[in-house]
């Protein structure tokens, strides 16, 4: 017990090593480096790419991935276009899609999310950034209910702004992916990578707010 203890702490039996992850948003900054991580850890790690793989209410080509997977991370997104979709509509569909695949397993399937402090956000400036904070606060409200099932082992990450194709951040994608690697290996369902606090002041909302299942905004 006492070696458990001091592996928790240390993070050093992280339980990464032999794991099948499937992971989407790959090819960005924070799923490229996060997938070169948890390959290091010994991960085996497939891809899935959003609008190839992958579109809104067809998820049939990823279900032998899904099948073979053990650990889903859910990396991709937009900022932009299609936000609703990209933000939500996918997230939860792949989700319910994994859950449902993984129901016969001796263990329940594992899901790592990435949020955004804008789900934080009451109002956020122009309408597409609106468009994004509103995706991005629904799938935080609907994700509350992932982390009280007892169907899924579900953790929610989420980073301030760090440097990316979006944008320049004030941490860079190795230093988001750090941080919620320390979290991720001592077992944390909530994992902040913040430097503004927001993420610190969301988890209260977070573990207990109410569960939400929330419909798309009116155009």
């Amino acid at each position: 017990m006492g070696l458990s203890i001091v592996n928790l702490v240390l993070g050093t039996d992280s339980g990464i090593a032999g794991r099948k992850v499937l992971m989407t948003g790959a090819n960005g900054a924070y799923g490229s480096v996060m997938k070169t991580r948890l390959e290091a850890l010994g991960a085996e790690v497939a891809t899935a790419k959003s609008g190839v793989d992958f579109t809104p209410g067809h998820y049939e080509p990823m279900r032998e991935k899904l099948q073979w997977a053990d650990l889903l991370v859910l990396a991709h997104g937009s900022r932009t276009l299609d936000c609703w979709n990209a933000n939500y509509t996918t997230f939860v569909d792949l989700i319910e899609t994994f859950v449902a695949i993984g129901r016969d397993r001796p263990s329940p399937p594992e899901v790592w999310a990435i949020g955004c402090e804008a789900e934080i956000f009451a109002r956020a400036g122009k309408l597409q950034v609106q468009d994004y904070a509103k995706s991005k606060r629904a799938f935080m409200a609907r994700s509350r209910g992932f982390n009280r099932s007892s169907k899924l082992i579900y953790r929610h990450i989420v980073p301030s702004n760090f440097t990316s194709s979006g944008g320049r951040g004030l941490m860079s994608a190795e230093t988001a992916v750090a941080v919620s690697l320390f979290f991720l290996r001592r077992g944390f369902a909530y994992v902040p990578v913040t430097y503004t606090t927001l993420a610190l002041w969301n988890y209260l909302p977070f573990r207990f707010g109410p569960t939400k299942d929330p419909q798309q905004p009116a155009e």
